[in-house]
């Protein structure tokens, strides 16, 4: 079946049978290696370019060989790559390959506290925050800013928070609450 569901039609299928056998997987790897290269030169050649990848220890076996490849390829090119990482120590060796041929700087981030998160998300509540839902945001984000403010935004529009003089507070207790980080991204 194609993307669609629809099964191949007598046409398409003769012509697929005239293609040639897929190649090597191997030959494949290093035609989407140069590619890849190919590209990141051709938008670097007229000003540097900034690569980012996001939660770097996310990535196949497959993806990380092309990306070292491609890496040590265009190592003239001015390219920078800005990764995240939540598991440092299962990326080890993913960074020391990168470190062959680029400079690695890494800057480790540590969970807000609750008072720094609080000042995060009162302007996405719209007024300072009260103590306990300061806390109650930072247990369920786990002191990460963008979890705090999309869970403060659920509980914003959910109704669960409400103005009380100049203080946000939760408009019901801690635990009747049944909002989780996933539950909150998935609202957006």
């Amino acid at each position: 079946p194609d993307r669609t569901g629809a099964a191949p039609s007598a046409a398409d299928r003769t012509a697929a049978d005239r293609m040639p056998a897929e190649p090597a997987t191997g030959a494949r790897f290093g035609r989407a290696c140069d590619a890849v290269g190919r590209l990141l030169t051709a938008l670097s050649a007229a000003r540097p370019l900034a690569l980012t990848i996001d939660d770097l220890d996310q990535l196949d076996d497959d993806s990380a060989a092309l990306l070292t490849v491609v890496l040590r390829r265009i190592s003239a090119a001015p390219i920078g790559v800005v990764t995240t990482v939540r598991a440092p120590a299962h990326t080890r060796e993913l960074l020391d390959r990168l470190a062959d041929h680029a400079d690695v700087v890494e800057v480790g981030l540590e969970a807000l506290s609750g008072d720094e998160l609080a000042q995060i998300i009162a302007p996405v509540l719209g007024t300072p925050v009260d103590p306990d839902l300061a806390r109650e945001v930072h247990r369920r984000a786990d002191g990460n800013p963008f979890f705090g403010t999309e869970i403060a935004r659920s509980l914003r529009e959910l109704q669960l928070v409400t103005v009380a003089g100049d203080r946000a507070r939760l408009a019901v207790a801690p635990e009747e609450i049944r909002l989780t980080r996933h539950d909150a991204l998935l609202r957006r």
